[in-house]
């Protein structure tokens, strides 16, 4: 089968299968994703350099891995200056995977290394100010 053919019935799926696939998450991980992508539509709109990427509130992809890690960034840190846990910024991560996964789009692979570079790098900080006593939340 030609690979066009191939894209296009990935792409075009029957409604009950794509039901069906949905359940392979539980509701409690749903509604985190739910709730990271909100975080990001919010931000993304009060972005002067992104919120074209926002469109009938709903996100437009492919959305640069530089807007996403711009978010990540600004949530490190809560309104207080703690650091938030490494754990919610891999939440972000997953919930950033699922957009993609919901609209059955493939995320790039640059964009996906960098992200995930970006996150190796992060642990490590994160580990290190720990270490430090800095990572108090």
């Amino acid at each position: 089968m030609p690979p066009r053919a191939r894209n296009r019935r990935k792409r075009g799926g029957n409604p009950e299968i794509e039901k069906v696939k949905g359940l392979r998450k539980r509701s409690k991980t749903v509604k985190n994703y739910n709730s990271g992508q909100k975080l990001l539509l919010a931000w993304l709109k009060e972005s002067p350099d992104w919120k074209g990427y926002v469109r009938n509130d709903t996100i437009r992809l492919p959305l640069p891995s530089d807007a996403f890690l711009e978010f990540v960034d600004s949530k490190r840190t809560d309104d207080k200056g703690k650091l938030t846990s490494y754990s919610t910024l891999e939440g972000y991560k997953s919930a950033y995977a699922d957009l993609y996964d919901r609209a059955n789009a493939v995320q790039d692979a640059d964009c996906y290394r960098e992200i995930k570079r970006y996150y190796a790098g992060l642990k490590n900080k994160h580990a290190d100010e720990k270490e430090q006593g800095q990572n108090m939340f």
